[in-house]
Formats: C-alpha cells, structure tokens, sequence
C-alpha cells in the first residue's frame, strides 16, 4: 500500500484565494470571511507505479459539512448529509502528474463549523484497506470480550486480518478476524477507572490487515475495560460495583471556527478539569456528541462523560453514528435520556446494541445544573473593554442582558461588601457565582444520589457574562479553584443553621473509609483562637455523613461580626479538607487590615508565592497584571500568622521571579469592603 498525504489546499472565494494547512475550516481557510467559498483545493502528484495499483482511495477524517468531492473536474462523492470519515473510489478519475481535487462545503452543517479537521490521504492498494473498525465490549465472568467487526475497502475475499491488544504492563491478547469479524479474550482485565477511583488502565488495540508478503493497513486505537451501570432512581453511577457520585460541569462543545485553536482549547479546558478533581463531564441536549480526540483527553485523565439527549432528537441527529465511532472509549459512560416522544425502551436497546457497556439512564425531566453569573477574568474584560467601557451600563455590558447584570448585583448584595468600582464588582461576581453554585453542589453532595454535583458549565469561548469556571482565554475564575477544593473526595461542610448553631458533615467520594479528627476553632478577627475542639471522625467510602452538632452561642455571643469558624479535616497523613465561615454575611463582618505580604521565587514557568497577613482575610485574589497563571490554590483565606505557600505555573511564556513580584496582584474582601483600589 502507498499512502499520499495531502496536507496543504487553497480556499477561494471569487477572485480571492487563500493558503491553509489541515487541520483548518472554511472560516479559518479564509482568514474569517467565511460563507462564500466556492471550493479548497490541492494538487495531487501521482507518479506511474501508484496508478498500476488496482485501487485508488481518497481519504478524509473528522470531516464537517462536506457536500461533494471533485478529482480533475469530475464529482467523484456527493451528499446532502456530510460523513465524518470519507472513503472515496477516486481510480476513475486519477492520471500519472498533477491531479486536481477540490472540496465543496456547506456553509453550515448543524452548528459545527464546515471544514476538515482530521487528515486526507491518497491510497493506493491492491488488495483490501480498512474502511471502518467497529468495537463493543462484553463481560463475562472475569473476563473481558472484545468484538470487532472491520469494514473493507478493494477486495476482501482473501483478506487475513489479526487484532492485537497491548496492555500498560505488556500483556498480550491475539484475535483473529474471519469475513470482517473477530473477538479478543482478555481474563483477568485492568479496569479503567474514574478519577480518584483508581487508575485509568488502557489497552492498545492494534488491527493489521495482510496482503500476500506483507501488511496492507493498519488501525489503532486506545480501549479501556469496564463495569459501568447507572444506578436505579439515582444520579449515581457504579463503575466495577463501586457507586461514584458524579462531579464536574456541562461541556460546551465548540463551534471549531478554528480548529487548531479549538483543539488546544479542547485539551486546556479538560486538563484544567482533571487538575480541579473533576470525575464526570455532562454533554447537554443542545450540544453534539464530541469526536474522539475530545474522548481521548477524558479517557486519559479518568473523566466519565454523560451524554443527556431528548428521545425524539436521538434518530434524526446521527446521535446513533457518533456513538458507534466513540464507544470503545470507556470514558462514555452513561446515556440520559429525556423521554419527551418515541419509544424510550427501544431506543434504549438500540444504543446497547451499538454499545453494550454503556449505562442508560430515562427520565421524564432534563437536569438542573446550578448556575450563576459572573463576569470573565479581568485580563479578558482589559482585552474586550475601552477604559469608557469599563462600566456595568455601557453598550458593551448591556448587550450581554440586563437580567444578568442585575441578577449579579443582587446576589452580590445581599451577602458581600458593596463594589465601589468595576473591577471590584469583577472580583465579587466570580466569588458571589462560586459560592452560589458551590451551595447547590455541597447539597449534592449531603444528599448523595438525589441529584449530580454537576454545574454548568465548564468554559465558554465567548468573552462576556456567563457562569462557566474557566473563561474564553482559558483562564480560572473563582469557580474552578472552589470546584478544586469542593470536588475533592473527601470534603468537610459545616451547616451554619442560624445564630451560633452548625451542623458538621463529611463526604467521602474514596474508595477506602476515612479515620481521623474534626478539629474546629472559634477565631477573632485579629486570628487569635478563642475557643478550640475535636471529634474523632469515621466516615465510610461512599457516603456522606452527619458528625456532630455544636452551638456557639453563648462563646459568639456579641461578638458575631468579628468572630469566624475555622474547621479542618485531619488525619496523621496531614490535612484533607479545610473551610472557614462568617456567622454573619461577609459585609457585615468586620475585617481589619490584613497587610497581606507576598513572595514569589521559581523560575521559567514554575514559580511558588508565599502569603502572610496580619489578620484574617477571605477570599485572597492572586493574580498578574500582565500574565496568565493556574495556581495550585486561590481565592483562598488566611487564618494565621503562618505563612501559606501556594505554587503556580505561568501560562504560555518563560518569566522571572524579580517581574512576577513586580507585577503580582493581591485582594481579600477586606478591600472591597474599604474601598481599596486593586493594584
């Protein structure tokens, strides 16, 4: 087999023509005109030993709204619905030289950006090449079943195909494929497990396919094995008979305008999620099933994804064709159905046909994710905003709705300091948001099942109000660093209940139970301990459990704006879980001058930044006037006059301790509160 890749083509739109390189779309091929392109084009050199071969194949992958293909003038493929994968019969129309192949796309192909955005190739063969590699998976006792069914292309009649599956450790298991079909025995299989569960095992799936002296083609892919059911009447998911409750945020696919772009922000957006101790992605009904390189990132980083879809969309979509591409991934995990119209029971056994180790899951209703509002991160809104502009009743603002702008004032108001400017009313929306949202998942969280401690939603590409933790720069917002610490496996939650009355829990999302102490303080305002306790703490794997009560009241009495609970989760290992609490809302409760003091040392793009404050501060805001970091901790408080070191590493450049403190940004709701201007 002789393989050509075609990488480079040129769009033109009338008398206009322009270079690209795949990965690329009509809008990016354009350079942003986007809509009017009549056809992308490249030119093919064939030489006299590719054409003797008896079949010529064009090749394209992860293709969007293509509607017909044309190899020197003749059309070769036409569609009115764009494929994903195209396995073109272009023999016809190929010659020895130069060969002239053009794309035609749709303007539009159901909200995904036309375009091609995995690769295209020539091949020329004589006997047969893979067309399609079709997986499902099936358990039995204490092994694992693969089944493959291969599609062809050329001639198949002879065709010998084997299947090799390669585990982490280097085990090897052989199949053999007969009339495109075959299955692999895998005893004793390394499970793929969701993120602090256990270890995200894959396996290597090698086909080969073999001429008369040697391979013809090759597919690989990754697979993982496991046990996934959707528990009955529950949000909880069991994987390998052990309940996960899931926690992360709603993925909003991209519209790939640029590819490239997308794709790094594709990979940042999950990084980021795995890095904040997300177990599950939710895909919502008004989105498209991902492709494979989004499942690839989650299958890595132990992230379970959750496809919700209304019944009566399910057909009409191609739903049905995108799972079978993507069901070997073990991270597609569950089908939500939303039963609105058709026969839920039998789409459901449609979809365990495709893909038998999948969960489904039909309700009536679709889910509710908490939400809030909140502006981006300032580095954006200086990007996006005219100084003139910098203000919640410019053009600018307005335009992204007024409910919202006045839903956050609200909301900031009734519980933290008023915001005397904007970029203070920037810094308490992110927290008012992330306070907003943690409520609803720490009730999640108490009530284990009744619902998912899933948000929406994890990023979004546009720059303006909405309430996803990462914002269109990629950048954290005061929301991933609580999902951090919230979505940890093991959380601590006091319940303020009313006076000096708190309740304490703990969820333990582990696979093992926790044995340790609840240690709580009574702290001034100053950071002086006023009163101090601990419980002996036993929580089991899997559960969310009420500790203790206590009622501070007679030690706050008078005192409520100026005393706060500190509590923590210890065991000798060190600390799990740790959170601090007004009795009072944060803009009645008297902060004092914190006189915060910070150092930075590292180099290149690892740095650490140590704090010190002379008194308490919350909701400590570390950020760069002139560059983009993902810390290991933010928006944190500071209970003590020991020092906290946080580490960090600096987004998209090499820099240098002596500019970072130079540069370094600090503020706790103690400057919000007093009018202090953030420098």
């Amino acid at each position: 087999m002789i393989k050509l890749e075609i990488r480079n083509f040129t769009a033109r739109t009338g008398s206009d023509a322009f270079e690209c390189t795949v990965p690329f779309s009509v809008f990016s091929a354009t350079g942003g005109t986007g809509g009017s392109v009549a056809s992308v084009s490249a030119t093919a050199t064939v030489d006299g030993r590719a054409i003797e071969n008896k079949f010529i194949y064009l090749r394209l992958t992860d293709v969007s709204g293509l509607r017909s293909i044309k190899v020197n003038g003749s059309v070769a493929y036409e569609r009115s619905v764009s494929d994903v994968t195209v396995n073109v019969n272009v023999k016809p129309y190929i010659r020895v030289g130069d060969n002239l192949i053009e794309l035609i796309f749709a303007t539009s192909d159901g909200g995904a950006a036309p375009g091609l955005f995995g690769s295209a190739e020539l091949i020329f063969f004589s006997g047969a090449a893979i067309d399609k590699v079709a997986l499902k998976q099936r358990m039995d006792g204490g092994s694992a079943y693969i089944d493959i069914t291969l599609d062809m292309l050329g001639n198949s009649d002879s065709v010998r195909a084997v299947a090799t599956l390669v585990s982490g450790a280097g085990h090897v298991f052989y199949g053999g494929i007969t009339r495109g079909k075959g299955t692999i025995t895998v005893k004793d299989p390394l499970f793929w497990w969701p993120k602090g569960m256990g270890v995200q095992n894959l396996y290597k799936l090698t086909v080969n396919v073999y001429g008369e002296m040697e391979i013809e083609d090759t597919a690989e892919c990754r697979v993982g094995i496991r046990r996934v059911e959707a528990e009955s009447g529950s949000a909880l998911i069991s994987f390998g008979g052990v309940s996960m409750l899931p926690m992360g945020a709603v993925y909003k696919t991209e519209k790939r305008a640029d590819p490239s772009l997308s794709q790094n922000r594709q990979s940042a957006c999950i990084t980021y999620a795995a890095m904040a101790a997300f177990n599950t992605l939710a895909i919502s009904p008004e989105d498209s099933l991902p492709d494979g390189s989004f499942f690839d990132l989650c299958d890595a980083h132990g992230i379970a994804v959750i496809r919700e879809v209304y019944t009566s969309s399910l057909e009409r979509s191609g739903e049905l064709d995108a799972l079978a591409r993507v069901s070997h991934h073990p991270s597609m995990a569950v089908y939500h159905l939303i039963h609105d119209t058709g026969n839920a029971r039998s789409l459901t056994e449609r979809l365990l046909h495709i893909s038998p180790c999948i969960a489904v899951r039909v309700t009536d209703d679709a889910p509710v994710h908490p939400s809030h509002p909140s502006m981006p991160t300032e580095r954006v809104l200086d990007k996006w905003l005219s100084e003139d502009e910098r203000n919640l009743f410019s053009a600018a603002m307005e335009s992204e709705g007024r409910d919202k702008l006045i839903n956050m004032l609200i909301s900031a108001s009734e519980r933290f300091p008023y915001a005397s400017g904007f970029s203070e009313l920037v810094y308490l929306s992110q927290i008012c948001s992330a306070e907003k949202i943690m409520d609803g998942i720490r009730e999640a969280r108490l009530g284990r099942g009744e619902t998912g401690a899933v948000y929406d939603a994890l990023s979004d590409i546009d720059r303006g109000v909405f309430s996803s933790g990462i914002d269109s720069s990629a950048t954290w917002k005061a929301l991933h660093y609580y999902s951090k610490e919230f979505f940890a496996p093991l959380v601590v939650i006091p319940k303020h209940i009313g006076g000096g009355r708190v309740e304490f829990y703990v969820s333990n999302e582990r696979r093992q139970s926790f044995v340790g102490n609840l240690e709580y303080r009574i702290i001034d305002n100053k950071n002086k301990i006023i009163y101090t306790a601990i419980e002996q703490c036993v929580t089991e794997r899997g559960c969310a459990k009420h500790v203790v009560d206590r009622d501070f009241g007679e030690i706050i009495a008078s005192h409520e704006t100026e005393y706060y609970l500190d509590v923590c989760l210890r065991d000798p290992m060190g600390v799990f879980s740790h959170v601090t609490m007004t009795f009072v809302p944060e803009k009645h409760f008297r902060f004092l001058p914190p006189n915060i003091h910070a150092q930075v040392v590292g180099s290149d793009k690892r740095f650490s930044v140590t704090l010190t404050a002379d008194s308490y501060a919350k909701g400590v805001e570390i950020s760069f006037s002139d560059r983009d970091a993902v810390f290991s901790s933010n928006y944190v408080d500071i209970t003590s006059s020991a020092p906290i070191k946080i580490s960090f590493n600096i987004v998209g450049g090499i820099e240098t301790a002596e500019h970072l403190n130079r540069t370094i940004r600090i503020r706790s709701l103690y400057d919000v509160a007093h009018g202090k201007k953030y420098k």
